[in-house]
C-alpha cells in the first residue's frame, strides 16, 4: 500500500496525510512528522529531527527505534554527532 501511496505522491504531487503505530515506515517515508497528545499538536517537523532526539521521543510516549537508541548513545559519548544517528 504505501508503495502506491508515495508514487502517487510523487507522480501527482499531491500532500499526503497518513496515521501510523510504526516509527519506522514513517521516519523512512515522511517528509514531515505530527506528534499529537489529547488532539494537540504536541511537535512538528523532520522525522530524523525527532527521532534522533531520544529524549523528546521519550517523552512523547514514542517507542524509540532500535538503531537509534545505539546512535543517540554514540553520540552521548562523543563518537559520532546527531546527524550521523541512524533512522
Amino acid at each position: 500500500i504505501y508503495t502506491t501511496i508515495w508514487e502517487l505522491q510523487q507522480e501527482k504531487k499531491l500532500p499526503i496525510v497518513a496515521v501510523e503505530h510504526s516509527s519506522q515506515e514513517i521516519c523512512e517515508k515522511a517528509d514531515c512528522l505530527v506528534i499529537l497528545d489529547e488532539g494537540r499538536v504536541a511537535w512538528r517537523g523532520k522525522p530524523r529531527d525527532f527521532f534522533t532526539n531520544l529524549p523528546l521521543v521519550r517523552e512523547n510516549g514514542i517507542k524509540p527505534l532500535p538503531v537509534s537508541e545505539i546512535g543517540y548513545a554514540l553520540e552521548q559519548n562523543g563518537y559520532i554527532q546527531r546527524d550521523e544517528i541512524p533512522i
